[in-house]
C-alpha cells in the first residue's frame, strides 16, 4: 500500500523533471547550439 500512497509525488517530480527535458530539448532546436552557448543558466531542477 505504501507504494501506491507514494506514487502521486513521485509523478509530480516526474512532470517536473519531464516538462525541463522538454523544455532544453525546444530550446536545443530553436537554436541549433549547444546548450552550453546559452546567456542564461538553467533553472534549477529542484
Amino acid at each position: 500500500m505504501n507504494r501506491f500512497i507514494r506514487l502521486p509525488s513521485d509523478m509530480g517530480r516526474f512532470d517536473e523533471k519531464a516538462s525541463f527535458l522538454i523544455t532544453e530539448l525546444a530550446f536545443f532546436v530553436q537554436t541549433k547550439r549547444p546548450v552550453e552557448k546559452r546567456m542564461t543558466p538553467p533553472p534549477p531542477l529542484f
